[in-house]
């Protein structure tokens, strides 16, 4: 049995910055999660995902199941009262991220449907020791646990029976997802929050006829994590998470240049000594007719006429009719784009919440590292 240990200092003696435990972090498997919770999930950590019905849990847990499970570093995952495993295959292969062939030698379905429902939870924790012991898996989920505790218990059975497991877990070096239904007025009061290390919680409402998904880091031990909610959405990608920041890792501070960037209009680069100054941020404010629009096709269309990358966020009308407008004015947008130095983004800020498409906006950015926006 593999066992981890860490040397704790006397009373008295001092801990040193060479006495720290490194705690390695792996990827999530979700695009954009990983800069939320500052480069990926600690290892060995005891974590759970809750949210209601229909939220994205099983995926989020499935997604990084398929991102870390490998035959040396296998993945267990328990399957309870819910769906079977052969029907939740059957919904996850849809998905992107899904790869058949990492079954069943880096990834392993258990059912526990008949162990929960006929016995104690003591038993329980038996059939899934008995099962890691056997596995030495690095990657452990219990979906869903919640109905696994359903069953009557005092609340000292629960609560050695959750501490138990996770220390278990913990020593055969485990990273570990509880996956449930949980009410958020359950955070108070129930034991299962207090012992895990990670807290992932789902969510999804209403607005404005659109539904709109959100993810909050209510815990993570050991690291910084973005506060507050985060907007996501599920696609034949699987979670696609968007910061409401520029995350942890995304972090990245340019020097500030002394270069001017030309409108190509000359009298108006004259009136501003040259043109704007490279990193500043314009506005273009005027009423309707007034030129606004054709101003910014001007000053993108003669940065990308010298070389530079560009990128044209459109609210109003398609890529396609943008471009067709631009013609009009004697401008080319169409061959830029060909060309890989124009990206013209068609965004729906009704439907897509500002956190969308400020993620594109901001990928593209760092992709592409254009002089003009």
């Amino acid at each position: 049995m593999q066992r981890s240990t860490i040397a704790v200092p006397r009373m008295g003696e001092n801990v040193s910055t060479q006495d720290k435990v490194e705690i390695n972090r792996l990827p999530t498997g979700v695009t954009g999660l990983d800069d939320i919770v500052g480069g990926g999930l600690p290892e060995f950590s005891f974590n759970i995902i809750a949210g209601a019905p229909g939220s994205g849990k099983t995926t989020l847990a499935h997604q990084f199941v398929f991102a870390n499970a490998t035959p040396e570093r296998p993945a267990l995952y328990f399957t309870v009262l819910g769906e079977s495993a052969l029907k939740m295959l059957r919904y996850q292969q849809q998905y992107a991220f899904f790869d058949p062939a990492k079954l069943p030698g880096s990834i392993r379905f258990i059912n526990l449907s008949q162990v929960v429902l006929e016995k104690d939870l003591g038993v329980v924790l038996e059939e899934i020791t008995r099962e890691v012991e056997k596995a030495n898996p690095a990657v452990v989920v219990v979906d869903s646990f919640r109905t696994m505790v359903r069953k009557p218990q005092s609340d000292m059975d629960l609560q050695s029976f959750i501490q138990r497991l996770a220390l278990f877990l913990a020593s055969w070096q485990a990273t570990t997802f509880l996956i449930g239904e949980y009410a958020e007025e359950e955070l108070r009061d129930n034991p299962i929050f207090t012992v895990a290390d990670g807290l992932f919680w789902l969510r999804q409402t209403t607005e404005r006829n659109s539904i709109v998904r959100k993810l909050q880091i209510v815990k993570l031990r050991g690291q910084a994590s973005v506060p507050g909610l985060h907007t996501f959405r599920i696609t034949d990608a699987g979670i696609q998470a968007f910061s409401r920041t520029f995350g942890l890792t995304a972090r990245v501070r340019n020097p500030i240049g002394q270069r001017r960037l030309s409108f190509g209009i000359p009298e108006l680069d004259k009136m501003l000594g040259g043109g704007v100054r490279e990193g500043d941020s314009v506005l273009v404010a005027g009423s309707s007719g007034t030129g606004k629009s054709v101003l910014a096709t001007q000053f993108i269309a003669e940065g990308v006429r010298q070389g530079e990358p560009g990128i044209v966020a459109v609210f109003e009308e398609r890529p396609q009719a943008y471009a067709e407008r631009a013609v009009s004015l004697g401008l080319d947008l169409e061959t830029p784009q060909k060309d890989g130095k124009l990206t013209i983004l068609y965004l729906r800020p009704w439907t897509s919440r500002w956190t969308k498409p400020c993620t594109r906006f901001s990928t593209l950015s760092r992709r592409s590292a254009p002089d003009g926006l």
